[in-house]
């Protein structure tokens, strides 16, 4: 683009990591012409031969077949997401880069996504050197037996203990069921503590602290009490 090539050219891209449909609306919304998730494929592809696609949807399917619902999927939720920014086609959308950077520190952004608007620092080069490293590692381990696992989840879209952080876990379902059923006082304190300490983890708020000044408190009496707030909702 900086060297007004990009006209002239078509971009494919190859990719490994690519897999969900977010995956693929960024990669068409900085500049692709198509896409090649050749580890996607290989995944469902041995789930489908280990028997896994069948035990769930209750019949056979061919590699073809499942590849191709694979691929009809993704393409309707590029259709969804486009849908929501009022796109209609993807030739609008493609190189868009409607996009913000969240956790990318700057020499990322201004080398990889020139132009993308970045407010939150984050992972850099050698972060996500580190990352491939583990991956690599986990593609080509040192000792592999037939227990092996082929893709290891790591917690992205169902809790793993040890995984991906979520701001819901067993723990805080727990104990607000436990508050729900029992309007237990207690339970609803240790649900909120956990919350709170998720928060952190996973949001941009749980960063954030509150500013006391002690000059500007007002006395308590002059708090209006709890029992007329909650009146209002």
């Amino acid at each position: 683009i900086g060297t007004k090539q990009r006209p002239k050219a078509a971009i494919f891209a190859e990719v490994g990591d690519a897999k969900e449909v977010h995956d693929y609306a960024t990669i068409f919304g900085y500049g692709c012409d198509g896409v090649c998730p050749y580890m996607a494929y290989e995944a469902i592809c041995k789930m489908n031969a280990d028997g896994m696609v069948e035990a769930m949807a209750k019949q056979e399917f061919t590699d073809d077949e499942i590849i191709q619902n694979y691929r009809k999927a993704a393409a309707k939720g590029l259709l969804k997401v486009m849908s929501k920014m009022g796109i209609s086609t993807l030739q609008s959308y493609k190189g868009a880069q409607v996009f913000e950077a969240v956790g990318l520190a700057d020499e990322v952004v201004d080398r990889c996504f020139t132009g993308t608007t970045t407010r939150i620092q984050g992972s850099d080069f050698e972060a996500i050197y580190r990352d491939l490293e583990r991956f690599h590692e986990d593609a080509f381990p040192p000792h592999t037996t037939e227990e092996s696992i082929l893709v290891r989840s790591d917690g992205q879209f169902h809790y793993r203990d040890g995984g991906e952080a979520h701001l819901n876990t067993p723990g805080t379902m727990v104990n607000l069921q436990v508050a729900a059923r029992t309007n237990s006082r207690e339970a609803y304190k240790e649900f909120a503590r956990l919350t709170n300490e998720q928060n952190q983890k996973v949001t941009l708020r749980g960063q954030l602290k509150f500013k006391f000044d002690p000059s500007k408190a007002i006395p308590l009496d002059e708090v209006e009490p709890a029992s007329e707030i909650v009146k209002r909702f």
